[in-house]
């Protein structure tokens, strides 16, 4: 068996969606070493309520989870980063499209060629 990818899920304050990503992982999959920190971490807080109560229901105990503070070091020892969550970046429709109105960049990329309306 290979060794399994080290993959840091972040979000802003380590307590929910990074969270259940970690403990998540290994539900599905033994190729993922998950590991989780937040950019903005809530060191000395808990899980929040609602994810800890999901988490639960599909058997991942998540009391022991401590919030912690993304590092360089975390960083540099992941062979994946994944981002979840939208709170540190700007709103989708902030970008202006080529054709000077507003859009989402996620849908640009297969609106590109319809031309301005």
């Amino acid at each position: 068996m290979s060794t399994p990818q080290q993959v840091l899920f972040v979000c802003v304050s380590n307590r929910g969606k990074s969270v259940m990503a970690e403990y998540l992982t290994p539900t599905v999959t033994d190729r993922i070493a998950a590991s989780s920190a937040g950019t903005n971490a809530k060191i000395g807080g808990q899980v929040n309520e609602l994810s800890a109560q999901v988490l639960a229901e599909v058997g991942a105990d998540v009391a022991g989870h401590e919030p912690r503070q993304l590092t360089d070091e975390l960083m540099r020892a992941a062979d994946l980063v994944v981002v979840v969550g939208t709170a540190g970046s700007p709103h989708p429709t902030a970008s202006p499209s080529r054709c000077g109105r507003p859009t989402n960049p996620r849908r640009e990329a297969s609106t590109a060629s319809s031309g301005c309306a």
